[in-house]
Parts: C-alpha cells; sequence; structure tokens
C-alpha cells in the first residue's frame, strides 16, 4: 500500500506517542479531528497499524531480559503455529517471532532470578520437544530504539540492565494491565474499568512516566504491508576495548536501515533488527561493516522473520 503525506504524517506523531489525542494531532496539522480519527481507524483496518502498545521499563520491575533462540524439526506449519499459540499463552513471555534462518522461532522472556529464568527456559523446551533440535538463549543488557526510518531519523537508547525495582500497588498494575495493549485508551475507559477516579487515573500514570516505569508509548507497524522486509542480523564481535565497540555501535546506529538494536551476553554481542526493501540492502550493509570495521566482526549470520505474533513489555507480576 501506498502512503500519502498527511498518513505519514499522522503516523509520524504517533510513532513519538502513539497517546497523542486525534485532537492534538488535528491541531499540529491543521486538519479536523475527524480526518485524523478516519485516517487512523483506516491505517488499522488495512492491517498497517497492529497494535498500540506500552513500552515499560522491566528493570525497574525487577526482571532481565532473555532472548531464546528455538531450532526446530520435522515440524509442519499446523505444529509451528500450535507451538507458537503455546508459546503466546505464557504470561512471561513477551515477544515472538518466526522466520527463515538458523533458529525457527525467537522468543523474548522476563524473569527476576536466574533460577526463575531456568525454569522458564525448562518450560519452553518441553513445550516443543518432540521437535526441538537446539535450543540456546543470550541475555540482553542493553537497547537502543531507532524506529521506523522511514518516518524520522531520531534515535532513543534505553539501558535495560537491571536497577533497583520500585515498589507498585495494586492499583499501579491494574493501570498497566490497561496500557500494555492499548496504549490509547481513553483516562475515562480506564477510568472506568478500574474503579479508580479520573484524577487518580492521571495521577498515577503522570507518577509511572516520572518515575521511568513507562519508556513510552509506541505503534507497532505491519512493514509488509509497505514493502519492507524484517531481517535480523546477529553479530558475533572479536575481543575489543569499549571505546572501540561504542564507535561500532554508532556508526550501526546511524545506517538507515536499522530499526532496533540489543546487546547481548551469549552466543551473540549484538542483534540488529534490519528494516530493508531488498536482500541487496543487507548485503551492502554487511559489506560496508566488514570494510570498515575488520578488526571489530567475528561472524555473523542473518534470520528473514515472517511473523511477529507478540509483542508486550509487561510480564506476569508477582
Amino acid at each position: 500500500m501506498d502512503l500519502n503525506k498527511r498518513d505519514k504524517d499522522i503516523l509520524r506523531i504517533l510513532n513519538k506517542n502513539c497517546r497523542e489525542p486525534d485532537s492534538n494531532i488535528a491541531k499540529k496539522l491543521k486538519i479536523s479531528k475527524q480526518t485524523v480519527s478516519y485516517r487512523i481507524k483506516k491505517m488499522q483496518e488495512s492491517g498497517l497499524i497492529k497494535t498500540f502498545y506500552t513500552e515499560f521499563n522491566l528493570s525497574k520491575l525487577g526482571y532481565n531480559s532473555y532472548y531464546i533462540f528455538i531450532e526446530l524439526e520435522r515440524i509442519t506449519n499446523k505444529i509451528e503455529n500450535e507451538i507458537i499459540k503455546k508459546f503466546i499463552n505464557e504470561e512471561n513471555v513477551g515477544w515472538i517471532i518466526n522466520g527463515i534462518g538458523k533458529s525457527n522461532i525467537i522468543l523474548l522472556v522476563y524473569a527476576k532470578t536466574f533460577n526463575e529464568f531456568e525454569k522458564l527456559y525448562s518450560k519452553i523446551k518441553n513445550i516443543c520437544s518432540d521437535y526441538l533440535r537446539d535450543a540456546n538463549f543470550s541475555i540482553l543488557t542493553n537497547s537502543y530504539k531507532v524506529s521506523y526510518r522511514f518516518l524520522e531519523t531520531d534515535i532513543g537508547g534505553l539501558q535495560t540492565e537491571k536497577f533497583q525495582p520500585i515498589i507498585l500497588d495494586n492499583e499501579d498494575n491494574k493501570l498497566m494491565g490497561a496500557l500494555s495493549q492499548n496504549a490509547r485508551e481513553k483516562i475515562t475507559t480506564i477510568s472506568n474499568k478500574s474503579g479508580m477516579s479520573i484524577d487518580i487515573v492521571r495521577y498515577r500514570l503522570k507518577k509511572l512516566k516520572e518515575n521511568k516505569v513507562i519508556n513510552g508509548f509506541r505503534m507497532k507497524l505491519d512493514i509488509s504491508k509497505l514493502g519492507i522486509q524484517w531481517h535480523l542480523l546477529f553479530i558475533k564481535l572479536q575481543p575489543i576495548d569499549e571505546k572501540m565497540k561504542k564507535r561500532f555501535l554508532n556508526y550501526i546506529l546511524q545506517q538507515k536501515e536499522i530499526y532496533y538494536l540489543t546487546s547481548t551476553i551469549g552466543n551473540y554481542d549484538l542483534i540488529v533488527d534490519l528494516q530493508v526493501t531488498s536482500s541487496t540492502d543487507i548485503r551492502n550493509l554487511i559489506f560496508e561493516l566488514r570494510d570498515k570495521f575488520p578488526e571489530v566482526i567475528k561472524n555473523f549470520e542473518t534470520i528473514l522473520i515472517f511473523n511477529e505474533y507478540k509483542i508486550s513489555y509487561l510480564p506476569l507480576i508477582k
């Protein structure tokens, strides 16, 4: 599908803060509120806008994040879909994708302790044990959300190392639950569903943002609707000092193909989300990185992503 300038302008505003009211968007773009509402609805109906979600700072909730890479064998599409459905129902599984590459399915899961993760990891492997060829994991340490480059070029950095958690009560949990998968939910609706007054909801939402429990309100697009492919690039680094690593990261983050980047401990050192129009773009990027940083890259792998089945930054809070 093609986006006109007005659609892109609306998406650009939603990309920065998807809780921006239609009336504010209309005022900024000097168009009617009805036009804004209509165009957002049409982009949702077309499948371009998949969801509006809230990005929580998991370290503030006391969680670490782990990627789990699953390689399956002897499967059909039906079997893979059945396995993925079981993963979706796991509350501490926050992200699920599948594709073509060494790993069939990749998960992002949340756990407060390594023992807690070990139990979850075993459960994940048991779910697909009849078809499991191999499984491994990496610990996420830092992430950098670059966002949709065809809309803007702002780079946002997010530290995801574990910090001292803050104390939340049941009312905070209710509010977070209401916003997790519907970041544009109206304050009045949250108030009615939660039993909290509108003023209390506003106050608590403000405090969650001030305490950086909430990192932002995001939208998720189905970029395939725009003829854009989604690939993951996994990079293993040579032994290098922090100065060289920072230089390498900064260079990657400036590239137009980059959507998201995470630093990890495990089989890979970096996981890079790429949004490209063809495999030639990936080849050119990899060749460029190898030429400019021959002393940095040890090896790499790529995966073509087909579908994203779940995205949630809110684990089961205990």
